[in-house]
């Protein structure tokens, strides 16, 4: 019960939302799943990288050309690592991924 409940009674998208325009003064990582069955993270990694939808910047039927899984925010937008395999939030069960995303939490901790 508790994390359905809190989120079907005390959370609410209009509330909690962030767009790009809150965060560019921020240093930001974002983890996405491309098998995500809650989130469009095809169009939230889109928004994200300054795209408004288009397909370009490597993407090809959803998944980075080379196999890549991650861009560097070096021009202020967010870093996106990206895992084709993954459902929403299972980075915390994947032994190969969740390690990156613990040095990630690591190194914004370290300013």
């Amino acid at each position: 019960m508790g994390v359905a409940h809190t989120l079907a009674r005390t959370f609410f998208w209009s509330e909690n939302i962030l767009w790009k325009e809150d965060i560019s003064d921020r240093r930001v990582s974002v983890f996405l799943g491309g098998r995500d069955l809650i989130v469009d993270t095809k169009q939230v990694a889109l928004y994200l990288r300054g795209l408004d939808g288009v397909m370009a910047d490597g993407w090809e039927d959803g998944s980075r050309e080379g196999g890549e899984d991650e861009w560097t925010a070096s021009d202020g937008r967010p870093k996106v690592f990206w895992a084709d395999e993954l459902d929403h939030a299972q980075i915390f069960d994947s032994r190969t991924r969740l390690p990156v995303l613990v040095d990630e939490v690591l190194r914004h901790s370290r300013g």
